[in-house]
């Protein structure tokens, strides 16, 4: 019986985000699995190409490839992993459900400690027993085959098994549903499950990875004797579905931070997609989360695009915070105590470095109002291209502006910019 007594004790009540974070760990611990504290979400070693860790709980990656021995891990861990997704950030509030930072909530277990039916098992579970999300509301979606790996009919039983009628269970065969990388070299390969909410039609609430392949050397997909299983959740997700609302930025994560938004600009939040101010207020709210952790985080190691990217992240909450929403300037170091309420409980550092983001903060964003009003330097800046308030706005929605600028325009707005 899976965890009975928890699913009792808890179930009813959890609602807010930090009791379904809390939640998800303590089910997953009263299921023997071990708790692996989130990495800092910037890496410490001078890493240009990828500064950021993944979403993935990277500190296990090596036991996948083999370059690690599983023995030195728990056969079962739960981990909340923080991730900056620095790539999405010029399309972040755009949508209601893109962010550039979240939290990874997922359950790993290693050399068979456990196989594919507990797994869909303890996710479905935590669902609909202890989240109380109706089961009609869910479906599933299992590997339907390609030309390299047969169809995982053994899942779609699995599935079935549990309860999930057979018109919410659909195999799919496309790349979202089989992870190998392409080169050589031995690499593992995974197929995966989903479980969809009716909210999400363009994406799943829970990814469940079974890692039972390798791509060898030549190329080819063998099957491997042993079984690892890695399942990743957004908690901002599930605390949309949980919380009954159309938005991750409807969220107890998200919100409170539109809600301060709304009292410095005199503008009021509708949830629209398509209205600018709408979009303003999201890019903003997730900016800020994404720059508190990160600086929070920064190591002295940090590489110099990690740096940048977090000076990035300042200018465009401050742009539009100012110049769409009307707010006055440095208004952004003033959402970082409701950045540190909604997530120091669950990321103490936070809180403990406050001082220090805010210290970072408002110099970066003087910064930036130095330069956009510097007229008699901008031909320097955009080699004559554009010119004053066109070229921010060019540069904030260019998205592959770090590379395609000429190097000294570049380095004159890095050097402007940037840490």
């Amino acid at each position: 019986m899976l965890a009975a007594r928890f699913i009792r004790r808890y179930s009813s009540s959890n609602r807010t985000s930090n009791e379904i974070r809390r939640s998800f760990v303590n089910f997953f611990e009263s299921e023997g699995h071990v708790l692996v504290p989130s990495s800092n979400v910037v890496r410490p070693r001078m890493d240009e190409t990828n500064p950021f860790e993944t979403p993935e709980l990277n500190q296990l990656r090596g036991v996948l490839t083999g370059k690690a021995k599983a023995k030195r891990w728990s056969p079962s861990v739960v981990n909340v992993q923080k991730y900056l997704h620095h790539n999405s950030m010029n399309d972040v509030g755009k949508d209601l459900n893109g962010l550039s930072f979240y939290e990874m909530m997922g359950n790993w277990a290693f050399n068979n400690a456990y196989g594919k039916e507990k797994a869909c098992t303890l996710a479905w579970t935590f669902l609909t027993e202890v989240m109380n999300i109706p089961k009609d509301d869910l479906s599933v979606t299992f590997f339907g085959g390609n030309s390299e790996v047969p169809e995982d009919i053994e899942t779609g039983e699995i599935w079935k098994k549990i309860g999930v009628p057979d018109s919410s269970i659909r195999p799919v065969s496309d790349d979202s549903h089989f992870y190998g990388l392409e080169e050589a070299g031995n690499s593992p390969a995974a197929v995966r499950t989903k479980i969809h909410h009716k909210n999400f039609e363009n994406a799943c609430l829970w990814n469940i990875g079974f890692t039972n392949y390798t791509r060898r050397r030549n190329g080819k997909v063998v099957a491997m004797d042993t079984l690892h299983v890695d399942t990743g959740m957004r908690l901002e997700d599930l605390a949309c579905v949980v919380q009954g609302v159309s938005s991750v930025f409807e969220t107890d994560l998200l919100l409170p931070l539109i809600q301060e938004l709304e009292k410095f600009s005199g503008k009021k939040y509708t949830g629209s997609c398509d209205a600018e101010l709408d979009n303003s207020f999201r890019a903003v709210a997730d900016h800020t989360r994404a720059l508190c952790v990160a600086i929070a985080d920064l190591p002295p190691t940090a590489s110099e695009h990690a740096r940048f990217i977090v000076g990035k992240q300042v200018y465009m909450a401050a742009y539009h915070a100012v110049k769409v929403l009307e707010a006055p300037r440095n208004s952004i170091v003033k959402l970082v105590p409701v950045v540190i309420e909604s997530l120091g409980s669950a990321y103490p550092l936070l809180g403990e470095r406050q001082k220090k983001i805010e210290q970072t903060i408002r110099p970066q964003e003087n910064k930036f109002w130095s330069a956009y009003g510097m007229q008699e330097e901008r031909s320097k800046y955009n080699d004559g291209i554009w010119t004053g308030p066109e070229w921010f706005s060019r540069v904030i929605e260019k998205k592959d502006f770090e590379q395609s600028w000429t190097g000294k325009a570049s380095s004159a707005f890095r050097r402007i910019i940037g840490f």
